[in-house]
């Protein structure tokens, strides 16, 4: 859970995860 790491700020923008 980091807002440094990309690929949690991509997830967060497609809806990936809850």
């Amino acid at each position: 859970s980091g807002e440094g790491c990309l690929c949690e700020k991509l997830a967060r923008q497609h809806n990936t995860r809850p």
